[in-house]
C-alpha cells in the first residue's frame, strides 16, 4: 500500500487547500485506489475507478468494509455511482457525467 498526493482532489486546511491522499493497494492481482470519504463519521473511503464515459479515475463507490467492495463487484448489485462521481474534478473536459452536462 502506498499513499501519495492526489493530483485531482484537494482538502481544506487552515493554511488553504492541500492535496488529498490517494491510497493505492498493489499487493493483489488488481490495483485498487481509494481516497478518504470525508462525509463519513468514521473510517470510510471512496473507490476510485474509471468513468465509463471519459475514462478518468473518479470516485465510484463508498467502501467502509470488504463487504462493500464485494457488493460493488457483484454484477447483480445496483452500481449507482456516489454523488462525488458526478462532481469530481478529474473528469475529462466535455464528459457527460459532470454537473454541467446533466
Amino acid at each position: 500500500m502506498t499513499v501519495t498526493d492526489d493530483a485531482h482532489r484537494t482538502y481544506r486546511a487552515r493554511s488553504g487547500p492541500v492535496p488529498g491522499d490517494l491510497i493505492t493497494i498493489t499487493d493483489t492481482p488488481r490495483t485498487w485506489r481509494f481516497v478518504p470519504d470525508l462525509t463519513t463519521t468514521g473510517d470510510g473511503w471512496l473507490l476510485i475507478d474509471a468513468c465509463p464515459r471519459c475514462g478518468a479515475d473518479v470516485p465510484t463507490a463508498r467502501i467502509a468494509t470488504l463487504a462493500d467492495l464485494d457488493d460493488h463487484l457483484d454484477p447483480d448489485h445496483n452500481k449507482e455511482p456516489v454523488h462525488e462521481f458526478y462532481t469530481d474534478p478529474a473528469h475529462l473536459s466535455g464528459c457527460q457525467n459532470t454537473p454541467l452536462q446533466h
